[in-house]
């Protein structure tokens, strides 16, 4: 995968307005980071790239990838918002796991907040069912709607790479590791990231989930404490059955009586 291309700020006389845009930050190795300009209420569409002109750069919305269609979807700003729409790709987009609409149909409008996940297509993977051929492209979106959300975006990013270059290619290395994995961009935007909403639509808190797993791991203990009891007995029901005697059973008499043998009886012909 190339190198990302550095982020610019957005000033200078050969560079479109700032905001509105949508940045897409990615959470595998698919693509590099873009800045998509949605000035003048233009649609842009996302899509594969299938020539020179639509090859893929931080601020189109090309991908080089095999899992979209030509024309796979298109981003907007209406009224403050940034809105997103399939339009009858074959593998789907998807906003927080969430296909907007089934297989060549065209989906309606659904609005993009920051921190979102989206995604475009679906991981195609080999004979074997665990390899995968073809790689889904899966992002984290940040909305840039005003000059703040602009100016805090551009600090993240630029505190980013000044503690990559200070650190040196181990940093690079466990960046890139970390991208692989789920690139949390969230973490480093400065003040924007407190504010945004969790992937998915739950909205757990650090606190409730650590709640929740206690509560879990409680259960699994008292689960536990059953089915020790539960071997306990278990176990003596397989000794009484065997032969051997119950642990609290009474004693044999010491005197047991002779075992008489049963007369055989003669024929009366």
């Amino acid at each position: 995968m190339p190198a990302p291309s550095p982020f610019v700020n957005g000033s200078g006389p050969s560079q479109q307005a700032p905001y509105p845009a949508l940045y897409l930050y990615p959470l595998n190795d698919s693509f590099v980071p873009k800045h998509i300009a949605l000035v003048h209420g233009q649609h842009v569409k996302i899509g594969r790239q299938t020539n020179a002109k639509t090859s893929p750069g931080e601020r189109n919305g090309y991908f080089d990838s095999k899992v979209l269609s030509r024309q796979h979807a298109e981003v907007w700003e209406e009224g403050g918002k940034i809105y997103i729409k399939d339009v009858k790709s074959s593998n789907g987009t998807f906003i927080n796991s969430e296909r907007l609409s089934a297989e060549g149909v065209e989906s309606e409008p659904y609005e993009i907040k920051s921190d979102d996940i989206v995604e475009f297509g679906i991981d195609i993977v080999g004979e074997d069912n665990k390899t995968i051929m073809h790689r889904k492209v899966a992002a984290r979106a940040l909305c840039v709607l005003s000059e703040a959300d602009y100016a805090a975006a551009t600090r993240g990013e630029q505190s980013h790479h000044h503690q990559q270059a200070y650190a040196g290619p181990a940093a690079a290395a466990s960046s890139s590791a970390s991208s692989s994995n789920g690139f949390n961009f969230n973490q480093r935007l400065g003040g924007m990231g407190g504010g945004m909403r969790q992937p998915g639509k739950s909205g757990l808190t650090f606190d409730h989930i650590l709640s929740r797993l206690q509560g879990e791991l409680q259960k699994s203990r008292e689960t536990g404490a059953e089915l020790a009891g539960l071997n306990g007995a278990m176990g003596e029901i397989r000794d009484t059955l065997g032969g051997a005697l119950p642990p609290n059973g009474p004693p044999y008499p010491p005197n047991l009586p002779a075992v008489q043998q049963r007369r055989s009886s003669s024929s009366a012909d």
